[in-house]
C-alpha cells in the first residue's frame, strides 16, 4: 500500500509539472497562479502546495528535471561517444531527435520566455544550464584528449579549445532546430561540417 501511495504521489507530481509546462508556455509567468495549475488537472490548490512550495519552485524543478532528462535521454539513446566517428553519430542522432520530440520543443519555448521570470529564478536556471553545458564540454574534451593520446589527432590541438568550438557550434544548431528554423532532415546534411572539424583535427597526421 505504501509503495502504491508513493507511486500515486509521483504520478500526481508529474502531472503538475506537465500542466505547469503547458501553462508557462502560453501565459506570462507573472499571470500564472497555483490555482490555474491545479484546476488544469482537476486538483485543489492545496494538493499542488503539498508537492511544491510555489510556482517558482515548480518552474525550477521543471528545469532541473529537464536537464537531468536531457542527459539521460541522450546517453540512453545514443551512448557516450568514444571516437570521432561516434561523435558524428551522436550529434546527427541528437539533432534529428530534437525535431521529433514535442516535450523538448515545449521546454525550448519555455526557455525563450525566461525574461518573464523573477531574477532569482533566472539566475538559478542559468546555473543549471551552465552545469549541463560544462558536463557536455568535459565529455568532448576527454574524447579529444583520448584521440590525441592515441595519435589520431594532431598534437598542437588544445582539447579545451576544440571541445568549446565543437560544442558551441552544435548547441547553436540544436537551438535552431528547436526553434524550427531548420528543415527536419537537416541532420542528414551536417556531414560537411563534421568532416571539416575532423579534417582540421587530423591535419598533418
Amino acid at each position: 500500500m505504501a509503495r502504491r501511495t508513493k507511486e500515486e504521489a509521483q504520478e500526481t507530481r508529474g502531472k503538475i509539472l506537465e500542466s505547469a509546462l503547458d501553462i508557462f508556455c502560453e501565459k506570462n509567468f507573472s499571470n500564472v497562479s497555483m490555482t490555474d495549475i491545479a484546476e488544469s488537472i482537476g486538483l485543489t490548490k492545496g494538493a499542488v502546495y503539498w508537492h511544491f512550495k510555489s510556482k517558482n519552485d515548480i518552474l525550477l524543478q521543471l528545469i532541473e528535471e529537464m536537464c537531468r532528462q536531457t542527459e539521460r535521454d541522450f546517453i540512453d539513446i545514443y551512448g557516450t561517444p568514444e571516437s570521432l566517428e561516434g561523435l558524428r553519430l551522436y550529434y546527427k542522432s541528437a539533432i534529428a531527435h530534437l525535431s521529433q520530440d514535442e516535450r523538448y520543443l515545449k521546454i525550448h519555448k519555455l526557455m525563450f520566455r525566461r525574461h518573464e521570470w523573477p531574477d532569482d529564478v533566472q539566475r538559478r536556471v542559468s546555473e543549471l544550464v551552465k552545469k549541463l553545458i560544462e558536463r557536455e564540454q568535459m565529455m568532448l574534451e576527454m574524447l579529444i584528449a583520448k584521440e590525441q593520446s592515441e595519435g589520431k589527432i594532431r598534437k598542437d590541438v588544445s582539447p579545451a579549445v576544440a571541445s568549446t568550438v565543437i560544442g558551441t557550434v552544435f548547441r547553436g544548431i540544436c537551438l535552431l532546430q528547436l526553434s524550427e528554423l531548420l528543415d527536419e532532415d537537416f541532420a542528414d546534411h551536417i556531414d560537411f561540417l563534421l568532416d571539416a572539424f575532423v579534417g582540421e583535427l587530423k591535419k598533418g597526421i
